[in-house]
């Protein structure tokens, strides 16, 4: 709805194109012409009627503002597959990267999950991990762990397309832990144990 929205998605529908590097998966279908819509709520029954008249083989979420409904969830034939990016069970939740940073973490990842009714706890179908650099923030930790899914993306599909199912939804949410939305004051915390190690 921005202006500079308006002018990308101009550039990447024009001859100019080339000049543009797609920021989301939106600019990406538009840059490629891809049948796309936008939603503010894929729990909506015509969002949902959609899914299921497209015959949409599987539904892939990445840091998705919706707790999706089961039946959204099971609309696609072979489910719906979360990223998140952490290493599940343990930081499920909605700021993960925030939390393994403030914990004192050294490793991070990021874990492919089929999707049940409830936040983060369907079981895991992979999960790749790295180490996390001193110092790093929050912005730079997400990028290489959300770089990390995608340039593991395609060995996934590959396995969930030659199993044809991603398994039981099994409830996994006894296990490891959940942090919700940090304080001001942790978050400041976090800023300041940052600016110690950068000054050293």
């Amino acid at each position: 709805s921005s202006v500079c929205s308006r002018v990308r998605r101009v550039l990447l529908n024009g001859p100019l194109k080339r000049l543009v590097q797609p920021q989301s998966a939106y600019e990406w279908a538009v840059s490629r012409h891809l049948s796309h819509s936008i939603t503010d709520d894929l729990n909506n029954p015509s969002e949902t009627q959609q899914l299921a008249e497209r015959n949409v083989d599987l539904l892939l979420v990445c840091v998705c503002k919706n707790i999706l409904r089961t039946e959204t969830i099971q609309t696609p034939q072979l489910g719906t597959l979360n990223i998140h990016p952490s290493l599940l069970p343990n930081y499920r939740g909605p700021m993960p990267v925030f939390w393994m940073l403030y914990d004192g973490e050294t490793t991070a990842g990021v874990s492919f999950q089929k999707m049940i009714a409830k936040i983060d706890a369907g079981p895991v179908v992979a999960q790749y991990a790295m180490s996390i650099a001193a110092g790093s923030t929050e912005a730079e930790l997400s990028g290489q762990l959300f770089q990390l899914a995608a340039d593991r993306l395609g060995e996934v599909l590959g396995q969930v397309a030659d199993l044809q199912v991603l398994g039981p939804a099994v409830d996994k949410s006894a296990q490891g832990s959940y942090h919700s939305f940090p304080t001001a004051q942790q978050q400041a915390e976090l800023r300041a144990r940052r600016s110690a190690v950068t000054n050293h």
